[in-house]
Order: C-alpha cells, then structure tokens, then sequence
C-alpha cells in the first residue's frame, strides 16, 4: 500500500493529469472469438473484443534474467536478443542431457510462442504444468491462448492461476478482467478488474483497468428518457439461475441505479454505495459472501466512498476527479491513509462462477 499512498500523494501535491499519476499507459483493442474452456461447461461470448482485446505477446511473455539461475544465462540471452530460433535449438538440447524446472518450460514455451509455433507452445506449457502446477506457467499457457484467440481456454488458464496464487502482486486479475469485460459476463469483470487495482495499486496496466471498467458500467447502465435499467449485452436472463451470484448482483444493481437519471462519475459513485448498502440489508452477505464487497463496506463504513470511487474510475473522467482531488485534498489523504492500513482480505480465491 506504500506505492497507493506515494501515486495518490503526488496527485494531491500537483494536480496533474490523472494518466500519469494513478496510472500507467493504457493498451486497447482487438479480436473476437467463441471457444470452449477445456473441462468446463462455461462458454462465454467475446462479441466484443474486436473492439477491446490488443497486447503483446512480446510484453506479455517479458522475462527478467535476473529471475533465472546463471546456467540458463546463454539461453536467456538469446530469448532477450530475440533469437528465438537459437534459443529453442540449445532448450531442446538442454533438455535431452540435463533436467529441467519450471524455468525450463517457460523460457521454452516462450521462444516457440514469440517464433510463431503457438501450438508447441501450448504444449510445452502443459508439460511444464504436468510436472510443475504453478500460476506462472498457466498464466503463460494463457498468452499463448490468447494469441490463437481461444479466449475461453485463456481465461479457464488465468482463473487457474488465480486459484493458485491469490494473494500478491501479479497480472492474473487484469488479464481475467481484460477478457470478462468483454464478454456476456461483464460482472465478473468488474470484481476482477477492482480486485487487480486494490491489491496492486502502483501497476502499469492500472489506467487501463480504470478506464476499462467505467465504460463497462456505463455500457450495461443504460437510461432511457432518464429512466436507468441494467442490461448485460449476449446475456440471456430466461437461462441464468436466478440464485446465481450474477443473478443476484444484477438484481441487486438494478435496485441500486433507482433515482439516478444519467450516468457520471457521480452517478457511478452513489450507485455502488446503494449496492454495498442493499447487498447487506437483503441479506447476501450471508448466503453469497465475497471479500471485495466486505472491502467495499469497510470503506463505506470508513466514510470514503467518494475518494475510493473517483480514485478507483478516474481515467472514466480525469477532469472530474482532479477537480475533486484538488478541491477536497485532505479528504483524499485520509483515505490514502486508511487504504495503507486496510487492505482487502483474500482468505481464499476469489474465481468466480461463470453464468
């Protein structure tokens, strides 16, 4: 929570754009597809990451030599000069002499992902996971999905690794967030996504998330002659289990949007302090517990959902919120303060259900 405190406290001492402050640089865009996640039964429809889904493998699979023992340092230098081919040549040498680890399969799985043969890629990955279950290699297994666009299987792949290691600093939450948003469960990626920000609230890929989820809400919060409804797009109701966590959040959040008349930063603020409040007066708490919406009514009950909220969806308004910060800057330290000294409680993975 050090770096929360340091990014939001450079924002109260200059004001300036909320890009470079809260957040790093965004990426956008690209893709569609519908494919099967591997043992499941959940098929999600990704009509809209055309629109959303653009990474790089190159960035994506970035390894640092300094993570790796020094016997890998020849290969490791090849992967880093981008001499994949090379790379793979010595790995598989390597392999039919000495024995490998985890190290070995993903500097593997990655040279054969960035030298365009994504499917020994996979199956590199899937060996090393055979062997070695460990976030880090679902999550490569993921990128490597990703860049065949088996968006479904990716996802299955980082939900995965998030059951693994739910707790820290890592990417997972974003990836899963990044794909869910852009389907017909755009709920899940909305706790995903905030989850990603509030347990790492000094990463690149922050503004990015920010901006992300505020256009999510205001896609599915729609107002017609100021009449506020919420509609999930390529979601059929008649098929949803109506005791389903999404059944109940939409329930819960078509309550909540009552008396609002457009959709603003503002708007967005005082209808997720009317969720917090309904979850918990109906009851769900109890028979559908989940940590963020126990984090959520932490802050509420703390007396900063104003800060929480413009800190949170900022990129969705920079002029707004710095406007908000600078005018109300000490309620902003307090709540800086505060989220140093409560953060989220992840007692167990937080993977959601698909409906």
């Amino acid at each position: 929570m050090k770096q929360l405190t340091c990014i939001l406290s450079t924002l109260i001492l200059l004001y300036i754009n909320l890009q470079q402050i809260f957040f790093a640089q965004a990426q956008t865009n690209s893709k569609k597809s519908q494919d099967n996640i591997t043992g499941s039964s959940t098929v999600l429809n990704y009509a809209m990451l055309n629109k959303t889904l653009k990474f790089s493998k190159e960035r994506a699979h970035y390894i640092s030599p300094f993570d790796f023992p020094e016997e890998y340092k020849e290969m490791v230098t090849l992967y880093i000069d981008k001499k994949y081919k090379k790379a793979i040549q010595k790995l598989e040498q390597w392999e039919k002499s000495k024995a490998v680890d985890i190290d070995f399969f993903a500097l593997l799985g990655n040279s054969y992902d960035l030298n365009n043969q994504p499917e020994k890629a996979v199956e590199t990955y899937k060996r090393g996971i055979e062997r070695y279950e460990t976030s880090f290699l679902y999550s490569h297994l993921a990128i490597a999905l990703m860049g065949q666009k088996k968006y479904n299987e990716a996802l299955a792949a980082f939900e995965k690794a998030i059951d693994i290691t739910y707790l820290g600093k890592h990417n997972y939450y974003y990836w899963a967030s990044k794909l869910l948003c852009s389907s017909n469960d755009p709920i899940s990626g909305l706790i995903y996504g905030e989850i990603s920000i509030v347990t790492d609230p000094g990463s690149e890929h922050n503004y990015e998330l920010s901006k992300l989820m505020y256009d999510t809400y205001k896609r599915i919060i729609t107002f017609n002659e100021k009449i506020p409804s919420v509609t999930i797009p390529n979601h059929d109701t008649q098929k949803t289990d109506t005791t389903s966590f999404n059944a109940i959040y939409i329930k819960v959040l078509t309550m909540s949007v009552a008396g609002e008349t457009s959709f603003t930063l503002s708007s967005l603020k005082t209808i997720r302090k009317n969720f917090v409040t309904n979850y918990y007066n109906m009851g769900y708490d109890r028979t559908n517990p989940y940590p963020l919406f126990k984090h959520q009514q932490a802050v509420l009950q703390a007396g900063h959902n104003n800060a929480y909220n413009y800190w949170l969806f900022g990129a969705g308004d920079e002029a707004f919120t710095s406007a908000w910060v600078s005018q109300y800057k000490d309620n902003f330290k307090q709540f800086t303060d505060w989220a140093e000294k409560n953060e989220i409680q992840l007692n167990a993975s937080p993977k959601l259900l698909h409906n």
